[in-house]
């Protein structure tokens, strides 16, 4: 007998979990929610971060509290919200690269977007600045892929750390000639070499270089997103130099997989309304970023292709190393 009624106790439960979940989405939310970062404060990600938790508190009168949970290219904060409730009380802000490129170079990533994650927007993004020294003959990036083509081996590429995997892919659809790599734990020490001399060219923020340009340590001749940046007008993109190519730091929120869709959508929309708000807005452009808002089916699109990018690359022997 009491097993039965055990029985009917955990069979009751598993069909009341939907309806609690749907009627959690209507109340949601009731209590405080945690916003994991995968990186330190201060960068851009955090920013982020602090930016969309700092409006979705304002937006539906609940804490969103940040937490930095840096480490292991990101597995700490990914394992901590994929181990959570999908009940929209502990959500990831993360660059797609850091999950994406893990789980398709690294085979003991455990993780699986498609899986793991219920992917709720694609909040804001912005492609690289690519800078030269300013005694480097190339001023874009056509006369950069000539020059390295005509001189093969004689240009140092300086590669912080997060910038080397979409260059190397970079490198491989423009037809580079061969260049030497020299890694840099972060855009400071690289932002040195090539001012110095030491390196020809690296990849960094738009925010990082602009400054740099404007006191005429260096100069900026290509620009790695799709259309040209607002801040840089002038910079022409990669893609006005032959390449579809199409790279940069790109900031999503996600969730737990199976958060039901009328929450997905609902934290999603007020995502999607905080990046038409101009004082939000103001403060991506103010570190570089560029508001994209997209709803859960176009991030899913989005972060497909960008897998696709990366599978077609190691396809085609593109050596990758985060």
């Amino acid at each position: 007998m009491k097993t039965i009624t055990r029985t009917l106790l955990a069979a009751t439960l598993v069909a009341c979990a939907p309806l609690a979940l749907a009627q959690g989405a209507a109340d949601y939310p009731s209590r405080t929610v945690r916003v994991l970062v995968p990186n330190s404060p201060g960068g851009p990600v955090d920013t982020v971060g602090r930016l969309t938790a700092a409006f979705l508190e304002s937006r539906f009168k609940q804490p969103f509290v940040v937490e930095n949970r840096q480490g292991a290219n990101s597995r700490i904060a990914t394992e901590a919200m994929v181990k959570s409730a999908p009940d929209g009380y502990t959500l990831l802000v993360s660059p797609p690269q850091l999950y994406v490129f893990e789980q398709m170079t690294n085979k003991e990533w455990p993780f699986r977007y498609e899986r793991d994650y219920t992917v709720v927007s694609w909040i804001a993004g912005a492609g690289y600045a690519i800078v030269a020294a300013n005694n480097f003959a190339p001023n874009n990036m056509r006369e950069l892929v000539a020059w390295t083509r005509a001189n093969p081996g004689k240009a140092n590429e300086g590669q912080p750390a997060g910038f080397n995997v979409d260059f190397a892919i970079l490198r491989h659809q423009l037809k580079m000639g061969e260049v030497t790599l020299i890694r840099y734990g972060g855009a400071v020490p690289a932002m040195q070499a090539v001012m110095s001399g030491d390196v020809q060219y690296v990849g960094t923020t738009v925010l990082t270089a602009m400054p740099l340009e404007k006191a005429g340590k260096l100069k900026i001749i290509a620009y790695t997103g799709r259309t040209r940046h607002p801040l840089i007008p002038q910079v022409p993109t990669v893609v006005e130099s032959g390449t579809d190519h199409e790279s940069g730091l790109v900031i999503t929120l996600l969730a737990p997989a199976g958060m039901p869709a009328d929450l997905t959508n609902k934290i999603s929309a007020a995502v999607s309304e905080m990046t038409k708000n101009a004082d939000v807005v103001a403060k991506l452009n103010a570190i570089g970023q560029l508001p994209q808002g997209l709803n859960p089916a176009q991030s899913l699109t989005s972060l497909n292709a960008l897998a696709k990018t990366y599978s077609d690359a190691i396809a085609s022997g593109v050596k990758m190393n985060w």
